[in-house]
């Protein structure tokens, strides 16, 4: 039997990675002010909405080498009109942003212009293999916070309906819940904005997981920002419950029940993924 050399296995990928690698390096570079505007949000101590940033992007980061490992070939050059179009008008957008000092206008172009870079040189093929990747990168980005009040309104015109639907009276005054021991504030921290951010992209992972085809991915979208908003919500009418049993002395009152939504949300994101599973 006669040995014949082979390529070490990573070999195949190298010039797509090197390729990548140098785009995207090209393209953070240029735009570097608002990746490290970016990085800064991840980063802010007093305002954690944010901080699964870095972990999203060593996630997506790992998915991209993956299905270069896989498919190595599917990064090859094959320059795309369309995505030369887009890459032009993000970065359009980013320069009206910057100019206008509209920072999340700014994150939001960045990230516009990675997907436009990717589609323009790597075409539609290039583009999908590394869809999901640039997709997480999207709900690390600030723009999801738009969506702060209605949260903050909706979960207090639910708490509010909740409790005085199981004998509980409450005096709903915008975000506030009033009731006979005190009163509860539906702030930043309880609106449930994140929970929301990490639901979203868990739902996209566990999607790619098991592989479902892209319109279910979208329906477990759906169900899992609805179960994020459920969960959030029953936790603020349990922490409201608790203080009206107990003349506002609950733990949940007096020290924490930020704990409290993050166990319920855990719990409610996995009890949705294990029966989605077994559908």
């Amino acid at each position: 039997m006669i040995l014949q050399p082979t390529a070490p296995r990573a070999w195949p990928m190298l010039p797509a990675a090197l390729g990548l690698l140098a785009l995207f390096a090209l393209l953070v570079l240029s735009h570097g002010q608002s990746f490290a505007a970016l990085w800064e949000v991840w980063r802010k101590p007093e305002d954690l909405t944010y901080s699964h940033g870095p972990l999203l992007l060593l996630i997506a980061l790992g998915i991209a080498g993956y299905r270069l490992w896989r498919e190595p070939q599917a990064l090859g050059w094959n320059p795309s009109l369309i995505g030369a179009v887009l890459l032009l008008a993000a970065s359009g957008l980013w320069l009206v942003s910057t100019l206008a000092v509209v920072k999340v206008g700014t994150m939001l172009a960045a990230w516009l212009v990675l997907v436009g870079g990717v589609w323009s040189v790597f075409g539609v093929r290039g583009f999908r293999i590394l869809a999901l990747p640039l997709g997480l990168l999207l709900f690390t980005i600030p723009l999801w916070s738009v969506f702060n009040e209605a949260l903050r309104s909706t979960t207090a015109l639910t708490v509010d309906w909740l409790l005085n639907a199981t004998g509980t009276t409450t005096v709903r005054d915008g975000a506030v819940l009033h009731i006979a021991a005190g009163s509860f504030s539906v702030d930043d921290t309880c609106t449930g904005l994140r929970q929301l951010v990490v639901a979203m992209p868990l739902a996209f992972l566990f999607a790619a997981w098991i592989g479902l085809k892209p319109a279910y991915g979208w329906v477990m979208l759906g169900l899992a920002i609805t179960m994020s908003f459920l969960m959030n919500t029953l936790r603020i009418y349990v922490v409201v419950l608790a203080g009206a049993m107990t003349d506002m002395q609950h733990y949940f009152v007096q020290e924490d029940h930020i704990g409290l939504g993050w166990v319920m949300f855990g719990l409610g994101m996995l009890a949705l993924f294990f029966t989605a599973a077994r559908l």
